[in-house]
């Protein structure tokens, strides 16, 4: 009798955390959090805006002032992240037109993770270095650990990184496979062209 209720209150527990997970990634989603901003401007996105033309940056609508997490360091040899949240997922998206821009200015930008996202990232930190071991250039889309290969996006998953090839691996059969069959289409070119002159007599 008391385990079924135990049980239930589980059930509802796991239930509501889940609820409130959903709830937080919500909330998060029209935010950005931007690393190396400069710790001496009053505006933390001061050396960001110039990088932007203005009227996009007023069709970008960032809700709130930005806000910097953490505490500041003593030596000031750190810079704390910024959280910006938007207004809308437009303006969000506006703003990540620029993000090639940004990167070359030295900017980084992530996704405001909640705590069980942070969590799953920081659980396939292995995978991502033995992505990159492996030739290619891994990168996080929320908690997702990603790469690209033959132009199509795949997830790599905890424990899968191993069963990869190497990305040169991968490189020289396809240069192989191509070869192969422009070799073909030679052969058939050549032996089309000489059954076509046997026809006319020429041999």
């Amino acid at each position: 009798m008391y385990q079924g209720r135990w049980e239930e209150h589980d059930r509802k527990l796991e239930e509501l955390d889940h609820r409130l997970e959903e709830l937080d990634r919500r909330t998060r989603q029209l935010n950005l959090i931007i690393y190396n901003l400069s710790e001496e401007r009053k505006d933390p996105l001061t050396d960001v805006w110039e990088l932007i033309d203005e009227k996009h940056r007023h069709e970008m609508c960032v809700d709130e002032v930005p806000q910097r997490l953490g505490r500041r360091s003593s030596d000031d040899t750190r810079s704390r992240p910024v959280r910006v949240k938007f207004g809308t997922l437009r303006g969000k998206h506006l703003f990540l037109k620029h993000a090639k821009v940004l990167r070359q200015a030295g900017f980084r930008l992530d996704d405001d993770l909640t705590r069980l996202q942070q969590k799953e990232r920081k659980s396939v930190d292995a995978e991502f270095k033995a992505l990159k071991s492996k030739g290619y250039s891994p990168f996080f889309r929320g908690s997702q650990l990603q790469y690209f290969h033959a132009e199509k996006m795949h997830t790599c998953r905890k424990g899968r990184a191993n069963s990869i090839p190497h990305a040169c691996a991968l490189k020289t059969v396809t240069e192989v496979n191509t070869m192969q069959k422009m070799t073909e289409e030679m052969f058939s070119r050549i032996l089309a062209n000489f059954e076509a002159k046997v026809r006319a007599g020429l041999y």
